[in-house]
């Protein structure tokens, strides 16, 4: 073997192996952002399958299509500790958007051109709690307002 194909067999396999060890984020099952871990959204279903969400926010849309969720959980925005849906407590519309922060770049079309985002399905952000207090502190330092998953599910139904 030439010296050449040995370096280009020995460059190959560093990029093999560094692609295979670098560490990834998951990423989110309705819009593809990767997630932040306190913000995370687990949907099971019927059949067992899980589905993961950047937040909270996502998880309402993709739960208007496919089978019954048998649980959802979220994450404690300040600890990032699961609580079932239905224990937490959320502030929908805060000025925090951490999803808004993942994307690397505007997004663009199908030949590459930037786009200028006109709706963003992680908006208006929803945090979430597992405690009512620490909700409101949150609140009263970013704004929004303290809601439940069932009014921020009641929202995703057609009228």
């Amino acid at each position: 073997m030439s010296s050449f194909a040995m370096r280009l067999a020995a460059a190959a396999l560093t990029v093999v192996v560094g692609w295979a060890c670098a560490p990834r984020s998951p990423s989110c099952d309705a819009c593809g952002r990767q997630e932040c871990a306190n913000m995370t959204t687990s949907i099971v279903r019927a059949g067992g399958t899980t589905e993961r969400t950047c937040c909270p926010r996502c998880a309402v849309h993709v739960l208007r299509s496919g089978s019954r969720a048998t649980s959802i959980t979220v994450r404690d925005f300040e600890t990032g500790q699961s609580v079932p849906v239905e224990q937490a407590v959320f502030v929908e519309g805060s000025d925090v958007h951490p999803c808004r922060g993942l994307m690397k770049e505007p997004p663009r079309d199908e030949r590459g051109c930037c786009l200028t985002a006109a709706y963003d399905r992680c908006e208006p952000s929803v945090v979430a709690f597992s405690s009512a207090g620490a909700a409101a502190r949150f609140m009263e330092r970013h704004g929004g307002l303290v809601t439940s998953w069932s009014v921020l599910e009641s929202s995703r139904r057609p009228a």
